[in-house]
């Protein structure tokens, strides 16, 4: 996790209920002490299937959570509360590209986030490479996976660093 994502969003906010878009009704939102939802297990940011950010607070009938309205995160400090998807560049750049489109066509209420798969590589040491790829791909090591590996457009498949 990011030092800053850390420490920067670790203490609790009131929101304005205008920012903030409610799951179910909730009394007095505007006095009740919000945090920023979090993995359990990685700390990451957790946000809906439309990236935006997630948050939650203690309510007298238990846990209440909410989204907010123009809050959006990616990469590595984020992860969609409903899909666990691999800490890859891949999923950091496809999340990033949905987002800009959704928000350049304003229809980011009409779809939601999903990942597709397009492969991953890694170098592994004296002209050997693995490569396990997306639907229908299928996985391939050793030298040829070293060649397809040197060859391949890192945008398309998020691919090793060279």
């Amino acid at each position: 996790m990011n030092p800053f994502i850390q420490k920067a969003l670790s203490a609790s906010r009131r929101f304005p209920p205008k920012q903030v878009i409610f799951k179910s009704k909730v009394e007095d939102a505007e006095r009740t002490q919000w945090h920023i939802s979090r993995d359990a297990k990685t700390g990451s940011l957790q946000t809906n299937d439309r990236l935006r950010v997630m948050i939650d607070a203690e309510g007298p009938d238990g846990k209440l959570t909410a989204v907010l309205r123009d809050v959006f995160a990616i990469g590595d400090c984020a992860v969609i509360q409903t899909a666990k998807y691999p800490a890859t560049a891949q999923v950091a750049s496809q999340k990033a590209l949905w987002l800009a489109k959704r928000l350049n066509r304003n229809d980011l209420h009409t779809t939601r986030f999903k990942f597709r798969n397009l492969g991953i590589m890694a170098y592994v040491g004296q002209w050997k490479a693995i490569f396990e790829g997306g639907k229908g791909i299928g996985n391939v090591s050793g030298r040829t996976a070293w060649i397809i590996w040197r060859v391949s457009d890192s945008s398309i498949l998020g691919g090793g660093n060279r």
